[in-house]
């Protein structure tokens, strides 16, 4: 395949990752990584590799990224940050492998901001696969690797997100409270790829009930990308917590103008949006959305089937009924759009 061809694969699979589509995202996977082994060997793209690995560990397709950065380190010699994206894709897929090439490394290697967020997310790995490893101090260490992080890069929601679900999976949810607290002050939207970091620290957040730090993590979410459909049901979210919280609902219905005001040509915005506004009880509003929704996109079966629920299965509760809104048809609906594929 000629570096053309696989930036252009590239370009697409990054597309599907960045929509939520990952099983369209792993069939182009595949088919991408079938060509490059038919490719002559003159036409290896050291750039472009290690651009689809990313994208593999994305979608958790962690065999072929390992495929790829291995064919990079033979081809173009060994660096630290190359052996720990190796270790990484194989902490997912082969964990003794991982262990054997880690333990060693351990002894040797500088824990700086470049390394920190590959070993914490390798040692989170083997700690989730910890009855099939032997690595004697594993949790010890993981948590010593992820306090570095943190103190390093203080304001990197990826470091507050890898160390609080990895509490979680430990079991210490007191642990896991106190880092999801201290990122609702700290972390910071820096770039697009922060993007996802925290949005899924959002959803920690809310999930521990702790709607303030939620609200901020959504709202830098809304900050990095103000047309995509997952900042604002993020932030919808948030606020509909914070209604629970006894929080002015004056705040939900200028959320709801802001996102009815927006002029976006992107279905998946406003089919996103209408999720959004029916989950905080703003019927009239989600229904205005998902008629620009079918405006743009009037083939969206999915959106049809929004449309059906807002019209006849669900008449509109007052804000924050949550008990009444899931016992409607529309909860089903609900829980349809939130099952589509997501970006990890």
């Amino acid at each position: 395949m000629a570096s053309d061809g696989l930036a252009v694969s590239i370009a697409a699979i990054r597309g599907l990752v960045r929509r939520g589509r990952s099983a369209e995202a792993r069939r182009a996977i595949a088919e991408t990584m079938a060509a490059l082994r038919a490719a002559p060997a003159e036409t290896f793209d050291r750039g472009g590799y290690e651009a689809l690995a990313e994208l593999c560990m994305a979608v958790v397709e962690m065999t072929a990224a390992a495929e790829l950065l291995k064919a990079v380190e033979q081809r173009c010699g060994s660096d630290r940050i190359l052996t720990l994206q190796i270790i990484e894709a194989l902490a997912q897929s082969a964990p003794n492998q991982a262990v054997e090439m880690i333990a060693p490394l351990m002894k040797t290697i500088e824990l700086s901001a470049e390394t920190l967020p590959h070993l914490v997310r390798i040692h989170a790995a083997l700690v989730r696969r910890e009855h099939k490893v032997r690595y004697p101090g594993l949790v010890r260490r993981t948590r010593a690797l992820e306090d570095r992080w943190i103190a390093v890069d203080p304001g990197n929601p990826a470091a507050y997100l890898e160390a609080a679900r990895c509490s979680l999976w430990r079991k210490d949810e007191a642990r896991a409270r106190r880092l999801l607290t201290r990122a609702g002050g700290r972390a910071a939207a820096r770039s697009s790829e922060d993007f996802w970091h925290l949005a899924h620290l959002h959803d920690l957040q809310l999930q521990q009930g702790l709607a303030d730090a939620a609200a901020q993590s959504a709202t830098l979410c809304l900050n990095l990308d103000p047309e995509h459909p997952a900042a604002w049901t993020r932030v919808m979210a948030a606020q509909t917590a914070g209604i629970r919280n006894a929080l002015p609902v004056a705040e939900l219905d200028a959320l709801a103008e802001k996102i009815l005001a927006r002029d976006s040509k992107d279905a998946d915005y406003w089919l996103g949006a209408a999720n959004a506004l029916a989950r905080a009880g703003r019927i009239e509003a989600a229904r205005a959305a998902i008629a620009r929704c079918l405006e743009i996109d009037p083939q969206n079966t999915l959106a049809r089937q929004v449309q059906l629920g807002l019209t006849s299965g669900f008449t509109g509760s007052p804000p924050g009924t949550v008990a009444t809104r899931n016992r409607s048809p529309w909860h089903r609906l609900l829980a349809t759009m939130r099952s589509r594929p997501k970006a990890t």
